[in-house]
């Protein structure tokens, strides 16, 4: 077997019945742009540790399919575990003796620093925002005040929100990807059960969001113009420019 027809194996009749469409798109990807072209038409039997050291240490010197620079160690993590899930598919199905992906070395991972507002920051940030209400601008107070991530606050409808209990409840997630050259929104449950939960309002943003909503259209309490979901990189450069 070769080592394409095993990834097609384990991703479509295996990994797919467990992954989130998000999850399953990245390992496609991963796939199809960095795993195959080079080591697809390898016979699995033949591909040793070696080989896949190799593989590792030119993804991490020039792996970048845009300008041929280092590809970034997480995304060679990527890479490397999903090598390995389809190894101990093959190890499973008596395909192999051994997983050559056990002995792969790789580089520590860097984590990024998180840069979080001091008291006074915020406090710019939220008046600036009060002053100029709109659509993202609450979503940046809702974010200020309850430490929700992105993908939550741009899913997040009005049904969400219990006024009388004065909780928000976060029960999905969203984001874009490309599907036949065209941008698609994905809204779905969160990775964990963990991520679902539900998180106490303050009486001031409470009052802010009914104002709020009282004054919308949208069943999306952060939206564009058109009543359509934000897209986070566009919500980022909002921020950005505050």
């Amino acid at each position: 077997m070769k080592l394409q027809e095993l990834q097609d194996l384990w991703l479509n009749k295996y990994a797919k019945l467990t992954l989130k469409v998000r999850s399953f798109n990245k390992y496609r990807d991963i796939i199809s742009l960095h795993i195959n072209p080079i080591l697809g038409e390898y016979n699995i039997q033949d591909i040793t540790s070696n080989i896949l050291q190799d593989y590792v240490i030119d993804k991490l010197n020039s792996g970048n399919l845009i300008n041929q620079k280092p590809l970034a160690a997480n995304t060679v993590y990527s890479i490397i575990s999903v090598l390995k899930q389809s190894f101990n598919l093959a190890l499973n199905l008596d395909l192999l003796s051994k997983n050559p992906t056990a002995t792969i070395k790789l580089p520590p991972t860097k984590e990024k620093e998180v840069h979080a507002l001091t008291r006074v920051e915020q406090k710019i940030v939220e008046e600036y925002c009060l002053k100029n209400i709109k659509s993202n601008y609450l979503g940046m107070i809702v974010c200020l005040y309850t430490g929700i991530r992105l993908g939550e606050l741009l899913a997040l409808t009005w049904e969400d929100i219990d006024f009388n209990k004065k909780y928000l409840y976060i029960r999905k997630t969203s984001y874009t990807m490309r599907e036949n050259q065209r941008k698609v929104f994905i809204v779905e449950t969160p990775k964990t059960k963990k991520s679902n939960r539900i998180i106490p309002l303050p009486d001031k943003l409470i009052q802010l969001l009914m104002i709020y909503k009282n004054k919308s259209s949208c069943n999306y309490i952060i939206h564009t113009r058109t009543n359509t979901m934000v897209e986070a990189r566009s919500f980022q450069r909002t921020f950005e420019s505050i």
